[in-house]
């Protein structure tokens, strides 16, 4: 839901001439301590970047 609503703010900005939109994520938030998956997955949105 919340990837879907982000979308679709991403294609609002997109249609202002002059702005562009970045789609970013952030890695799951896990109760696991123990590394389970790698920390970025081959595919899917590009993580947020510190400058970004």
């Amino acid at each position: 839901a919340t990837r879907k609503l982000a979308e679709l703010i991403a294609r609002g900005i997109d249609s202002v001439p002059g702005a562009q939109s970045r789609l970013r994520t952030v890695p799951p938030v896990s109760t696991v301590c123990e590394a389970t998956a790698p920390d970025i997955p081959p595919e899917g949105a590009p993580y947020a970047e510190l400058r970004d």
